[in-house]
This record gives C-alpha cells, sequence and structure tokens, in this order.
C-alpha cells in the first residue's frame, strides 16, 4: 500500500532490533551497522565510531597544554554508553595518563595513588579520560543522577588529591562534525552491499565489515551482544605498557 520495495536500517543495536521485529512482520529490511559505540558485535567496526574517536583525541590533546602550564589535573568524559572503545583508544592515542573504562573496575584511591607517583618524579599535571558508562566505586553510586560522571570523579579525585581538578564533557559534539575520510568510504561500501542484498533478496541480513571484508550476517545474529573492550587484551596490555593507569593498579 505505502509503495516501499524495501526498508534500509541504518543505525546500533536498538535499531537493528526494530529492524528484525519488522523482518519477522514481513516486511523486507536489510541492515547497516552504524554508531559511535563501536558495541555491535557482528562487525569488527561501525561507521561513526572513526569520526568521533577522532573529535576525542583532539579534545584530549589540545588539554595537554592548560594541563602541564598550570599544573592540573585534567578529566575528559567522553561517551560510548557500556562500552569503552572510544575512551580506551582517545586515551591512548590522546597521550592520556588514566583511562576509565566501563570494563575495568577501578577506586579513586588508586588513581589518586597513581598521580602522587607523578608528582614524585615531577611530572605535576594529569589528564583522565572518562568513559560516560563506568562502574562508579560504592562511594559515587549514590549520586550518579546527580550529574555527569566525570564531574563525580572529578570531585572525588581532587578532594582525595587535594589538587585543582578541571571537568570537560564533551557530549554530542563527537555524533556531528565532518565525517572522517575512513567513515566515508566504510559507509560507502556499507551503503552498496546493502543495495546488492536487496537485489539478491537478502532480507533480514545486515551488512558488516570481517576481515577488511564487507559481508552479512542475519540480524537475528547481530543484535541483543554488546561487543566490550577485553580487559585482557592487546590494547589494553599496550596502554598498560605505556604507564596508562586504569584505576585498578599503580604503574
Amino acid at each position: 500500500m505505502l509503495g516501499i520495495d524495501a526498508v534500509i536500517s541504518i543505525g546500533g543495536d536498538g535499531s537493528q532490533k526494530i529492524a528484525l521485529e519488522l523482518f519477522r512482520k514481513g516486511m523486507k529490511v536489510v541492515g547497516v551497522p552504524k554508531t559511535i559505540d563501536n558495541d555491535l558485535c557482528a562487525t569488527e567496526v561501525l561507521f561513526g565510531f572513526d569520526t568521533a574517536l577522532h573529535t576525542a583525541t583532539e579534545a584530549v590533546d589540545k588539554i595537554h597544554t592548560t594541563a602541564e602550564s598550570h599544573h592540573r589535573i585534567m578529566l575528559v568524559e567522553v561517551m560510548g554508553r557500556d562500552a569503552g572503545w572510544i575512551g580506551l583508544e582517545a586515551g591512548i592515542a590522546g597521550g592520556a595518563h588514566v583511562i576509565l573504562i566501563p570494563e575495568i573496575p577501578f577506586t579513586i584511591e588508586k588513581i589518586c595513588q597513581y598521580v602522587a607517583e607523578r608528582e614524585a618524579f615531577g611530572k605535576h599535571f594529569t589528564i583522565v579520560v572518562v568513559a560516560e558508562g563506568i562502574k562508579l566505586p560504592p562511594e559515587l553510586r549514590e549520586n550518579r543522577r546527580a550529574g555527569a560522571v566525570g564531574n563525580l570523579v572529578g570531585n572525588a579525585i581532587g578532594a582525595r588529591a587535594n589538587k585543582e581538578v578541571r571537568v570537560s564533557v564533551l557530549g554530542h559534539i563527537q555524533r556531528g562534525g565532518s565525517p572522517s575520510p575512513f567513515d566515508r568510504i566504510l559507509a560507502t561500501r556499507f551503503g552498496v552491499a546493502a543495495v546488492e542484498l536487496i537485489a539478491q533478496g537478502g532480507f533480514g541480513r545486515m551488512v558488516c565489515l570481517r576481515n577488511e571484508r564487507i559481508e552479512s550476517v542475519h540480524i537475528a545474529d547481530a543484535v541483543g551482544q554488546v561487543k566490550t573492550v577485553n580487559p585482557d587484551g592487546e590494547m589494553v596490555r599496550t596502554a598498560r605498557a605505556v604507564g596508562i593507569c586504569f584505576g585498578d593498579c599503580v604503574q
């Protein structure tokens, strides 16, 4: 009745769950994964993530000058929901000293011990990257609704370390702006693959990137599982090897 030949669902886990329900009700649907959180398990990366990562990394880069010249603890809160990909990769790329992500429990005490160690070595500034979905320590959980987690963590660090802490919450600027070349190319590749799926009658499937190749999976196999950072994975090990603290131990 509506004259719709097919629907292309573009989005993350929530959008693809809706697409799956529409497919089960008889609609001709294919999926294209897109979210800055990079948390959809069926694809290696989603377009939107690289652009958000560039924005967050640039912010961390620019914080360095003020942090070092004013001898401050500077905290940058980034997005990512329940996955720490933006926080982890922006923290490494931007030269952060502390990275807090949902996948690794932390304590304020451990962070302050690390700050004190830096001070003892003559490094009178510290840059902390905080992912919005972090699991707060017990003493801060009751205040979570009082504001951004970055402010809660920053206030706690400042009080315990007796240092001035400045907090920058990047918010939705990570979700907009000019897409990176990588995202533009990946989106184009996904778009072409989605149209090809429609032409082949491959409804109920979602395009994805695997081993640098564009493939497709059933939408049912792509939703309901969040792709999170492996706390023991190579990326975290690399960060620890260059001296980055995750608040769970003193380097």
